[in-house]
This record gives structure tokens, sequence and C-alpha cells, in this order.
């Protein structure tokens, strides 16, 4: 099992929640001022900066199959990294989270916390998840499919 801090759309309430579904929620969590957060239209950029804010998200505890989709839907390495964070409330050891690896200049500053700032009805109208269950000689996968 590993813990993961998450501080966008795969909160409690998020566009994406339900991808948590089966996993335990550990609590609600804030990092050390280290961190910044940038809209990028429908989802949150957070990115380590040394004059940052302290970031309020969640930690849960997600067991592999679940990292894995997590990772595919997070497009890691390409979009982003998995990354241990420091968190100050509640002071937790091994906790990792999703960093943002593009250039963020222009993109909005987000403050502390995300509050659905895209538009998550489009972005759900305009993608959608597809699971692919374990078959013999296929690897499990979450992919992102477009509109047809």
């Amino acid at each position: 099992m590993v813990r993961i801090f998450l501080y966008g759309t795969l909160k409690r309430g998020g566009c994406r929640s339900h991808v948590m579904r089966g996993q335990r929620f550990v609590g609600e969590a804030r990092t050390v001022a280290r961190y910044r957060m940038y809209n990028t239209g429908s989802y949150p950029a957070l990115v380590e900066d040394e004059d940052g804010l302290e970031v309020e998200g969640e930690v849960w505890e997600v067991d592999d199959e679940c990292l894995r989709v997590l990772d595919a839907i997070e497009a890691v390495p390409d979009l982003y990294e998995r990354k241990p964070v420091c968190l100050t409330a509640p002071s937790m050891d091994g906790v990792e989270t999703y960093i943002y690896r593009r250039n963020v200049d222009g993109l909005p500053d987000c403050g502390g916390r995300w509050e659905n700032h895209g538009n998550p009805s489009q972005e759900q109208g305009n993608m959608k998840v597809v699971y692919l269950r374990h078959r013999p000689g296929l690897s499990r996968r979450a992919s992102w499919a477009g509109r047809p």
C-alpha cells in the first residue's frame, strides 16, 4: 500500500473521485509552504516552489492496482511525476504526490486549495476514463479515450 496526497480532481467530491472507490481515506492534510498550485483549465498543476504556500488536500492509502490507474490518469512520467511530499498538518512520512512537469508560466495561481476552477462537466463530456480488465496476455491499465 502507498500513501498518496491528492489535491485536485481526485479528491472526495471531485470529478474523478470515483477512481478512489475501494481505497482507504486517511484524512485531510496540508503541505508545508514549498508548493504552488496553478489552474490549467480543468485540473490543477502542483509544482515545487521555495516561495510556495501550504496546499490543502487529502491523504489516501492505495493498492498497487489503483496506483497504476492513478499514474495512467496523471500521465506519469510525461505530464506529472510521483514524488515524496512534505506534509505539515498532520505530519506524515512516506507520502507521495503528483508534481506537474510542464511550464506553468502564464497559468493562474490557485492559492492553497483547488475548488474545481475548471469546468468539470465539460471535461467529463469530452473525455472518459476507460478501464480495461486484466486478461491473460494483456496488462491492466487505464487510458483516456476521446469522445467519438
